[in-house]
């Protein structure tokens, strides 16, 4: 059922006006009886695996590699290069599968004439999926003087003093605010029903545009190991970007058409899916985003977008924003 939040608690929520499209389909919705199932914005009652099977947009998921399975000669043939590879397994390892479970009173109505994602569901507990990735890692120790934020250590009278921040990048859309992120969790090595897979508990957002579709969010773990393999996972990420541009991009020019997206498809395991750029499009400040065929499904939302012909590394975070089929679109970042 249901739970209306009070205005006590949604208080302190700040309204962002709407500036590019977002498609609501992009965005997997159930209710909070602990991540099965619910409806929302007129969405069919589910859970992920019966999504999946129902799916609509993507019938049979034929073009979603289950990423333990991802090989070389899933990339197109003029792609198919280890470095490459390499970098989209890179990527894969810092995606997360996002569940949110309040949707904030600060949503607005509209955007560009279109009814904004779960408007409808404004103050109310309502779960849904999307995806991200890590963005950002940072390890705290007891030399440090800073305690762990977490909701149990915060009510605790010993809290963690080893504990680490987790700063993950997704769509606004996914996560609007501080509310919701206070009420986000992020699902980490979600990748098949053996994955030893960790849950992260989301403590607020750092920064959130609706103009651009882009979110950062903070999760804390008391997994201080965990903090570490991310920090290598990030930096073999980015040093592989910097492998793929100087040896491909920068020969390829505008001929780098190749697309990758890794997310949690209808808030299921992770899988990689392959396509090709159709435009980059530049704002004035020189932000662009990107139009591609790379197939995406609800829960997709948030997930990172990597275009073979972007620059910049660790500030080129284009997260997948929305569809209007059979084109997709992210948000806009640095390229």
């Amino acid at each position: 059922m249901d739970q209306e939040l009070s205005e006590a608690q949604l208080v302190g929520q700040e309204s962002l006006r709407i500036n590019i499209q977002i498609d609501t389909q992009e965005l997997e919705s159930s209710g909070l009886e602990e991540e099965t199932s619910g409806v929302n914005e007129g969405e069919y009652e589910t859970d992920p695996n019966q999504a999946w099977t129902k799916c609509l947009k993507n019938p049979g998921h034929k073009n979603f590699i289950p990423f333990k399975n991802f090989s070389v000669t899933d990339l197109p043939q003029q792609y198919q290069h280890q470095d490459i590879f390499n970098l989209i397994k890179y990527l894969g390892n810092l995606v997360v599968k996002i569940s949110v479970a309040v949707t904030s009173t600060s949503r607005p109505k509209y955007k560009e004439n279109k009814l904004y994602p779960c408007y409808t569901n404004k103050g109310l507990r309502k779960l849904r999926y999307g995806s991200g990735r890590v963005w950002d890692v940072q390890k705290f120790g007891e030399g440090d003087n800073r305690l762990c934020q977490c909701k149990n250590c915060q009510r605790s009278s010993s809290p963690f003093k080893c504990w680490g921040e987790v700063n993950i990048v997704t769509a606004t859309h996914v996560v609007f605010d501080n509310l919701e992120g206070q009420f986000a969790k992020c699902w980490w090595n979600y990748s098949h029903k053996d994955s030893n897979y960790t849950c992260l508990e989301g403590i607020g957002v750092v920064n959130s545009n609706i103009d651009t579709d882009l979110c950062y969010f903070r999760c804390v773990t008391h997994d201080v190991q965990l903090v570490d393999r991310l920090k290598i996972g990030i930096d073999k990420y980015n040093e592989q970007c910097e492998v793929v541009y100087q040896n491909f991009t920068k020969n390829l020019g505008t001929n780098a058409k190749l697309v990758a997206i890794v997310s949690h498809p209808h808030g299921n395991y992770r899988h990689v899916s392959v396509g090709e750029c159709n435009q980059v499009s530049k704002t004035p400040s020189g932000e662009t985003w990107y139009s591609y065929n790379t197939c995406t499904c609800q829960g997709s939302s948030g997930a990172p977008v990597y275009h073979l012909g972007k620059e910049k590394v660790r500030w080129s975070n284009h997260p997948h924003s929305g569809t209007d089929m059979p084109v997709n679109y992210s948000g806009v970042c640095w390229n």
